[in-house]
């Protein structure tokens, strides 16, 4: 993950900017079978098993931050820190082209 300062310098000289925030981001990322069946809990109807990465897993966070990079990660002029997804460019054409490809 960049740091703050890492991110700043990057956006020297760009002057249109947009951050995109992935709300309820963890829910996005699909458990295989067997983290399935290390994430279950109980209800007043049995037991339950999460199919997702839920919050308040120790490793969310950094399971969360490589899947973004990875599907964000060869866009040039994006940053991702957790949840959140800054675009910036110094032209609007290149940086709606940007945003168009993000989303």
């Amino acid at each position: 993950m960049k740091t703050t300062v890492e991110i700043i310098t990057r956006t020297d000289g760009c002057k249109f900017f947009t951050v995109l925030d992935a709300n309820m981001g963890y829910f996005q990322i699909e458990l295989d079978e067997v983290s399935q069946n290390l994430a279950i809990f109980n209800t007043l109807f049995g037991r339950d098993k999460y199919l997702r990465v839920p919050m308040g897993i120790k490793s969310a966070p950094e399971i969360y931050q490589r899947a973004m990079n990875d599907t964000f990660g060869d866009i040039g002029d994006v940053n991702i820190t957790m949840d959140n997804i800054l675009i910036h460019r110094p032209t609007t054409e290149t940086h709606n082209k940007c945003l168009r490809e993000v989303t």
